[in-house]
């Protein structure tokens, strides 16, 4: 899974990045970008980085509005053409934030959000994967002539 927090590589952000292998942070850090280039020659520093990561999973901070910057939206659509993962999650800022304010060593920077929104991705997966494997219990000692069921009870009607 490779976790990108995007950017167009200006003066005071770059964009972050976290790797994963099988839940395990194997790397992280920052894009380097020459922020003095113009536009289009930061983006195709940023497709040339990530075309070279061949993941199952991107995730990718999403980035709506009006008030994101144009070059920034360009960034998440290079970002998300150069990548080519299989599965691409756009995780909104309120959600990541949520393990962003959790961790106390937490300092905002390109990788440290990068960090967080893997982890939340991460978190997000244990939850919903515990909650499977409890309703898939429920229902396997349903079959198996238990009392225990996940189905409302029926109400009778007596006439």
């Amino acid at each position: 899974m490779l976790v990108i927090d995007p950017s167009s590589g200006s003066a005071g952000s770059m964009p972050g990045y976290a790797l994963y292998f099988k839940g395990v942070l194997k790397e992280s850090g920052t894009i380097k970008i020459d922020p003095k280039q113009p536009i289009q020659y930061r983006l195709n520093d940023l497709y040339n980085w990530c075309v070279d990561n061949h993941v199952d999973v991107l995730v990718i901070e999403r980035i709506r509005g009006a008030r994101a910057h144009e070059y920034l939206r360009w960034a998440v659509g290079v970002t998300i053409c150069a990548v080519k993962a299989l599965t691409v999650l756009e995780i909104p800022t309120t959600v990541w934030k949520i393990d962003a304010r959790a961790n106390e060593a937490y300092e905002k920077g390109d990788e440290q959000d990068a960090l967080m929104m893997g982890e939340a991705v991460l978190r997000i997966a244990k939850e919903a994967t515990s909650n499977v494997n409890y309703t898939a219990m429920l229902q396997r000692k349903t079959k198996a002539g238990s009392r225990t069921s996940t189905k409302p009870a029926r109400k009778r009607v007596v006439k």
